[in-house]
């Protein structure tokens, strides 16, 4: 993720603001990024993330690092469920050595 196309300042077409518009913000109802200077801006809309990127203000390097934040926030459930659920964890085994679907 940290590698994702998020080109600085472009909104259209920018595949790290759709994930927060479609998923983070439907999800978590904010987004919350800690900026390189430490700062920490929790937006609630996407109106205000496109006008901050937009003019700079929010970095593409901010927007990934909270991205990845918010999306292993959100798969925390899963894996816990893998790593707790003895049913669960012999299927991850066994699905592991697969190779031919």
């Amino acid at each position: 993720m940290l590698r994702a196309f998020c080109p600085p300042q472009a909104v259209k077409r920018n595949p790290c603001l759709e994930y927060i518009k479609f998923i983070i913000l439907p999800w978590f109802g904010k987004f919350e990024v800690v900026q390189r200077n430490g700062c920490q801006k929790i937006f609630t809309n996407m109106e205000k993330i496109i006008a901050d990127y937009k003019h700079g203000t929010l970095r593409a390097g901010d927007v990934k690092l909270a991205l990845v934040k918010a999306i292993n926030k959100l798969l925390q459930a899963v894996h816990e469920h893998f790593k707790n659920n003895t049913s669960a964890k012999d299927l991850l085994e066994a699905t592991r050595y697969m190779t031919d679907l």
